[in-house]
């Protein structure tokens, strides 16, 4: 198919907009002029075109609503918050995801009631995290014999059982300290690090340049100071 082209090696104005009059995308109008996806940006902007099929613009939302119209009837949900679920058990009870349930709650301005003191599930996950601490293992440890976030352990002690609180996740003893500096000087990467350990490859980034981690945040602040 042979296309108009004027100077800038875009297609005409008059058929660009013959493609959005059909209802074409972005990437559709680009496959068929051949036309990278910054050339068909600069092409529209030139000509002050938009279609309606692209990202950002009336797709999207309608999307967004076509997605909105699977979330689990508001009901159902109050239903089973009232019974006390937790986020997990809503999930495995409706088949959703955790980003799905978290758009329906935020959509229906429902909130869950759900206590992990009186949760067979959490109190049984607690109770083993508790032995686990009395024997002297860390929160990284316990983490991966659970399969559960460091972080989520860590939060869960801190606010129902401090006195079994772990160190924070980003504090390291003086053995992983030696163990990082060792395999540092050995050429392994912050990642390889991390993974050995168990930890986060930024965390240890941080804790073996201090120097340049409060440079970074001392930037970060003076961002924020200007938005």
């Amino acid at each position: 198919m042979q296309f108009t082209v004027n100077n800038n090696n875009y297609p005409s104005k008059e058929e660009i907009t013959n493609l959005i009059n059909q209802g074409l995308s972005y990437r559709q109008m680009q496959e068929i002029f051949n036309l990278s996806a910054g050339s068909m940006h600069r092409a529209m902007k030139l000509y002050g075109l938009k279609t309606k099929n692209r990202i950002g613009g009336y797709n999207q939302s309608k999307k967004k609503k076509e997605k909105s119209d699977k979330f689990p009837p508001k009901e159902i949900l109050a239903n089973l918050i009232s019974k006390n679920y937790s986020w997990r058990k809503i999930q495995n009870e409706l088949g959703i995801t955790v980003k799905m349930l978290a758009r329906a709650m935020k959509e229906y301005n429902l909130k869950t009631k759900f206590d992990f003191k009186t949760d067979e599930e959490f109190q049984k996950i607690i109770s083993e995290t508790i032995e686990l601490r009395k024997s002297g293992k860390s929160i990284f440890e316990i983490g991966k014999i659970q399969n559960i976030s460091s972080v989520a352990i860590f939060n869960r002690l801190k606010k129902y059982y401090p006195d079994y609180q772990a160190q924070k996740p980003n504090e390291y003893n003086e053995e992983e300290y030696q163990l990082m500096v060792n395999l540092r000087a050995e050429g392994y990467s912050y990642q390889n690090i991390a993974d050995h350990l168990g930890r986060n490859a930024m965390g240890i980034w941080a804790k073996l340049n201090p120097n340049k981690q409060k440079a970074l945040l001392v930037r970060r602040k003076r961002k924020n100071a200007l938005i």
